[in-house]
């Protein structure tokens, strides 16, 4: 178990739960002795804050909002909640060695990314009606993995091993809980900072934990929790309403992906110095000190975003998140987004 993990763990049963997530991951650490990466002006903080206030006021845009892939009506409430766990189970990687995305088609409209996914999903459940249904989706084999989530190209998702242990051992941990989501969220009083312990402490594939090394020759943790916080974020943003509850996503930190910080430096707001850029360029990042000081400049620059316009962090994320996917690939020659071999994002 990660240090931090075991921190928010004690302060948690001690009453005094740190207000944001962020004050305890060690991003400042990083960001303070980062070599490759740094942050923008105050200036262009705050140009950049005032234009996504003024996107979250407004409501997604057609051309986002075709985008999404939600759960099937259908389902039943605790399926639900089943979904959104399966969803951030599988949600990293999806792309393939040669830089192809991963899409996959439901007959109507052709999905990318994280949405291909979802869409994938649906598609099971489809010829599956019963996969979520709490207690009978503990053990998958790779057989249904491979057949209901290839490409359209008929290929097999990236990462396909490591998906299949990913969802096996999420789904495992809730044979206390009657195979149901749902029930831990209720245990953990819809309460951000318990459901991030409970995920972190439960869930394998999702504690984003690494370790950075200073000059000294000192190492400090720090913690990402990318699926882990997303999958709170997911959960509560779109089933709250069931039970009536509403978010404290005051806490949750941006979720440290490889298409936020694309959209930071094209706004100015994170610089990448030569080297690490032209290490982006040749491929697949293989020093994990490089992807650790993007991952922090990115939690970093969207802490300093949330406190200018007075948005949460995780707000913040889905502004830029927006702007990515309303941008498209236009980014991509410019400020090209980095790439690794990682089931964290």
């Amino acid at each position: 178990m990660s240090k931090i993990a075991i921190l928010l763990s004690r302060l948690i049963k001690e009453g005094t739960a740190p207000k944001r997530f962020y004050d305890i991951s060690g991003v400042e650490n990083v960001i303070s002795n980062a070599k490759h990466v740094s942050l923008g002006s105050e200036d262009k903080f705050r140009e950049v804050a005032k234009e996504l206030s003024a996107e979250l006021a407004l409501p997604d845009p057609p051309e986002l909002s075709s985008q999404f892939v939600n759960p099937p009506e259908q389902l039943t409430n605790d399926e639900k909640f089943n979904w959104y766990l399966l969803m951030d189970a599988i949600n990293f990687h999806f792309y393939y060695p040669d830089g192809g995305r991963y899409k996959v088609s439901d007959g109507t409209n052709c999905y990318s990314g994280s949405m291909a996914g979802a869409a994938a999903i649906n598609l099971w459940i489809k010829e599956n009606p019963n996969i979520l249904t709490p207690g009978t989706f503990s053990q998958v084999k790779k057989h249904d993995v491979s057949k209901y989530f290839r490409d359209v190209n008929g290929c097999e998702i990236p990462m396909i091993d490591e998906r299949v242990d990913s969802i096996n051992s999420t789904f495992s941990a809730l044979k206390d809980y009657a195979g149901s989501f749902y029930s831990v969220v209720e245990q953990c009083e819809w309460d951000s900072a318990k459901l991030l312990c409970f995920i972190l402490e439960n869930f394998p594939s999702f504690l984003d934990v690494d370790v950075y090394k200073l000059d000294d020759g000192t190492e400090e943790e720090v913690a990402f929790c990318k699926r882990a916080q997303l999958l709170i974020a997911d959960t509560f943003r779109n089933l709250g309403h069931l039970s009536g509850k509403v978010l404290n996503d005051d806490f949750l930190s941006a979720f440290a992906d490889y298409r936020i910080p694309q959209v930071l430096r094209y706004f100015g707001l994170i610089i990448f110095d030569d080297y690490l850029d032209q290490e982006i360029r040749k491929g697949f990042i293989e020093d994990k000190q490089l992807e650790i000081e993007i991952r922090a400049a990115t939690l970093a620059a969207c802490h300093r975003l949330s406190l200018i316009c007075g948005k949460s962090s995780a707000d913040i994320d889905y502004a830029l998140w927006k702007k990515r996917r309303i941008f498209g690939q236009s980014l991509d020659s410019d400020f090209p987004y980095h790439k690794s071999l990682t089931i964290f994002y």
